[in-house]
């Protein structure tokens, strides 16, 4: 009797291993109810078994199957089959991940394409597409393009995808379970000018083929902007083998290299933001790259340079190598912000590289310009700089670098090159700000640049990536105003007066002087067609804003002088 009741116990506790109870959820995009899924269990090992569950109202289901190895699907009428396309082992309970059904149609594509894709359609890649010569392609805001395994988008003729902020275009993987490299990227070849805005492009680029998610080459053209550009196995944006491109405004992320122009192409790379890319952030192996305002951040090599390229107004932090010249002879590094790398600028070891590092701002870097160890050379130049709290200045011997001897035309203690070590005074160093690194009104980094340089209020040139603006008065500008009646400048000359010039307006004005702290010091009346001379030498050394002001007291004009 004692054999036959472990006899009974055994398969009864037998059963209960191989019974196994799978949860989860599924939505469908349209409707608040959710009933009537179907979900799918397809066996793929022997001790799976065929098994179907449905979805409540909620959107729940429990299914009960025999543990093993399965494939799921979910399946209703009229709404997109989705499949999980990777082989799922079941040995005990287990919750899925939610899925949601899509109403839209699919439409599969391959071969040959043009005309308008739009929203209400999911436009699903089953092979390599190509837009031919003469041809456009326009794609809707909104819509989603997803692309199966390794296939491309080719574009000889001309691709239109102008999403909006609300409505982004989207390029993806059609794998429910997404990785980097999913699909080949989209070729840009044809020499009229494709526009890609507000879109999404993710999970693309091959490192088997060295390509990127966007490639644009040959002869090539290409406006890029705005857009979201991530995930990749290899790059985000590649201009390369005679391509030309636009690069502006976009988010770049999750890759190894983000953003190149190569040899023989045009590239004007600008206002993106760049980070954690494993390699580079930018690079720029092309006398023609342009490389400014850029915000990159967390990559091996913030900005890599091969060729005599001038890098400018970026804001490099928290690299390893912020800016790293491998080729080239006359590099030129002038006004960016370096910002808690492990090396700022990083010297190949070449010694016909001779770089010019004018005009920057060095915080918190463990080295703030080095050279590699096999390198004797100095730069070309490192003058007008402004160091601060690094843990090195420069493992070379610049003769006098870094002695403080003189001082400059602000009277600030500064070194044979006029290079500055005092605190910047950033308004913030959080990267999330929107003043991130601006220069407070107090910085000795104003009008501390290279003097024959000058910022866009002909002031002397700030040194580092953003040039100090003042905080200007609230205004209103009436409308009645044409922007040909606004005819106006302002400046402070040589003799201490800050000139006011006022042409072929229609009408009497008010000047008025206030300090950065609103407090008005002058004001004026003056006529139209006619110069004002207000005497500035009871003024103390710093920023002012000076306004016109119509009669009715509403702001029509500022802008911000320096007196030194």
């Amino acid at each position: 009797m004692k054999y036959v009741l472990t006899l009974l116990l055994f398969f009864i506790t037998a059963s209960k291993v191989l019974s196994i109870t799978v949860t989860g959820n599924a939505y469908l995009d349209n409707s608040n109810t959710h009933e009537g899924i179907e979900v799918i269990f397809k066996p793929q090992s022997p001790t799976a078994e065929y098994s179907v569950g449905y979805t409540i109202s909620d959107g729940s289901f429990s299914v009960t199957v025999k543990a093993g190895i399965y494939l799921i699907e979910y399946v209703k009428d009229t709404y997109q089959t989705h499949e999980v396309n990777q082989e799922i082992f079941i040995a005990e309970d287990k919750v899925l991940t939610d899925v949601t059904l899509s109403s839209q149609p699919l439409e599969n594509i391959s071969g040959n394409v043009s005309g308008i894709w739009n929203k209400n359609t999911v436009y699903n890649i089953e092979g390599n597409t190509t837009i031919t010569t003469g041809n456009t392609l326009t794609i809707e805001p909104g819509t989603l393009i997803q692309f199966e395994k390794e296939c491309k988008l080719l574009v000889y003729g001309k691709l239109v995808s102008k999403g909006t902020i609300e409505e982004n275009i989207v390029f993806t993987s059609a794998e429910s379970t997404k990785s980097s490299g999913d699909w080949g990227g989209v070729f840009i070849y044809g020499s009229n000018t494709s526009v890609i805005n507000h879109s999404i492009l993710e999970y693309a680029g091959s490192e088997s083929e060295a390509k990127a998610i966007v490639n644009v080459e040959n002869s090539g053209k290409l406006e890029i902007s705005d857009c979201i550009v991530r995930n990749s196995e290899r790059g985000g944006v590649y201009v390369q083998f005679g391509g030309a491109a636009q690069i502006k405004n976009n988010f770049t992320t999750n890759m190894s290299r983000g953003l190149l122009c190569n040899s023989g192409s045009t590239a004007t790379i600008s206002g993106n933001k760049v980070t954690n890319c494993t390699f580079f952030g930018i690079s720029g192996s092309s006398t023609n790259a342009t490389i400014e305002s850029n915000d990159v951040s967390q990559c091996d090599i913030g900005i890599m340079s091969e060729s005599n390229i001038t890098i400018s107004r970026n804001i490099v932090h928290n690299n390893n190598k912020g800016v790293y010249p491998r080729r080239g002879e006359t590099p030129v590094y002038i006004n960016n912000t370096f910002l808690n790398n492990t090396h700022g600028v990083r010297l190949y070891d070449s010694e016909t590289l001779e770089a010019s590092i004018t005009n920057n701002i060095f915080v918190g870097n463990q080295y703030a310009i080095s050279k590699e160890t096999s390198r004797t050379g100095d730069p070309r130049s490192i003058e007008y700089n402004l160091f601060y709290n690094n843990n090195s200045l420069y493992n070379g011997t610049l003769l006098g670098f870094g002695v403080v001897i003189t001082t400059n035309n602000n009277s600030d203690g500064c070194d044979t090159y006029y290079n500055l070590f005092e605190d910047p005074l950033f308004i913030s160093s959080d990267s999330n700000d929107n003043d991130f690194v601006c220069l407070s009104s107090a910085s000795v980094a104003i009008d501390a640049g290279d003097p024959s340089r000058q910022d866009e209020d002909g002031s002397i040139i700030d040194i580092g990536a953003i040039a100090s603006t003042g905080q200007v008065p609230t205004s209103s500008i009436e409308d009645s105003y044409s922007e040909e009646q606004r005819i106006f400048n302002c400046f402070i000359d040589k003799h201490k007066e800050i000139i006011v010039s006022i042409e072929d307006a229609s009408s009497d004005y008010i000047v008025k002087v206030f300090n950065l702290s609103g407090v008005q010091l002058v004001s004026e009346k003056t006529h139209r067609n006619t110069i004002l001379k207000i005497n500035a030498s009871t003024l103390t050394s710093g920023i002012y804003i000076v306004t016109i002001n119509n009669l009715n007291g509403n702001v029509i004009y500022s802008n911000k002088v320096i007196k030194r």
